[in-house]
């Protein structure tokens, strides 16, 4: 089902990240999207079923929701330099793929969800041949999506002005 969501005021804010350095940009973006997202892992952990039998927070679904600034196999860059090693590339080859990788990936990355260990959320999500699915991820972004990209705007904003006034350049 498509959706169209208007988006006002980030032209304006990817401009004043122009003014700042690429490693202080990424940084203020990955501040904005933690405070953004942290709303919509509290509202996941309040869907998730829950199994009182898992206490244990290694275990417990909704106790393993997180918001992690860095998203599971982001480093697309360590994988292609890898993968061109083993396929017999050279050192300068390995290292043009890692760029490149790089290059394409996000800018920013953040990650929503179950940690690793508590793969078994996947099951609840989606299902299986002798469970129905019990989903949360899903409606817990259908609610709050919209929510999110306004907070994302504020927050962004505000981590844009504290970073050029720590730079001067405001």
């Amino acid at each position: 089902m498509a959706e169209t969501v208007k988006l006002s005021g980030f032209k304006e804010l990817d401009r004043e990240l122009g003014k700042l350095s690429k490693a202080v940009a990424r940084g203020a973006g990955r501040r904005a999207l933690v405070a953004a997202a942290e709303p919509m892992a509290r509202l996941i952990r309040q869907l998730a079923p829950d199994n009182p039998a898992t206490f244990n927070m290694d275990r417990d679904l909704r106790e393993s929701i997180e918001v992690s600034a860095r998203a599971k196999g982001a480093d697309a860059g360590k994988a292609a330099f890898a993968a061109a090693l083993s396929g017999g590339g050279s050192r300068g080859e390995a290292v043009a793929a890692l760029k490149a990788a790089r290059a394409e990936s996000a800018f920013v990355e953040v990650y929503v969800g179950p940690r690793r260990q508590v793969f078994h959320g996947l099951f609840q999500e989606f299902g299986t041949v002798n469970h129905p699915p019990q989903p949360f991820m899903r409606p817990a972004w259908d609610q709050d999506k919209h929510a999110m990209l306004g907070r994302l705007r504020v927050e962004l904003a505000d981590e844009i002005g504290r970073a050029l006034s720590r730079a001067g350049l405001r």
